[in-house]
């Protein structure tokens, strides 16, 4: 698996470590759970991405530890939103997302969420290694 760019490891590690947050209160929580999360919000932010008209409805679930991934994995970006702290990366050839110039952050955004549905699920797939979750909860503390 190809490493993302290191202009993204700021809010990898801010979703990585807000999954490991929440991992201590919803200890069943596994591999397959964070995967859909994932894979929820990359669909939500293509969406919201390809339709600025209207407002894009945030992913649900029934789960409640799925559905407080969910939020708490919006609320995280939702404070880099506020702060600025990505806007560098936007309409910038410093950082293209192929050959493309990212022009709104939800852009981004998705690229970010290919990337983690990638390496989850290289790890929950991998008979030889640890789970994703402890991979990144070992990998954040290191």
């Amino acid at each position: 698996m190809a490493k993302p760019s290191e202009f993204l490891y700021p809010i990898l590690i801010d979703i990585e470590g807000t999954v490991v947050d929440l991992k201590e209160e919803y200890t069943f929580l596994q591999d397959k759970d964070i995967e859909w999360c994932y894979t929820q919000l990359k669909d939500f932010f293509r969406k919201k991405s390809a339709n600025t008209a209207s407002e894009t409805p945030e992913p649900e679930s029934t789960s409640d530890a799925r559905q407080d991934l969910l939020d708490e994995i919006l609320n995280i970006l939702d404070v880099r939103l506020e702060g600025g702290f990505d806007n560098h990366l936007l309409n910038t050839p410093a950082y293209t997302n192929g050959a493309k110039l990212s022009s709104n952050i939800n852009q981004v955004y998705v690229v970010c969420f290919n990337n983690l549905i990638k390496s989850v699920r290289l790890w929950r797939k991998s008979k030889d290694k640890p789970s994703y979750l402890a991979h990144i909860k070992a990998h954040l503390n290191s």
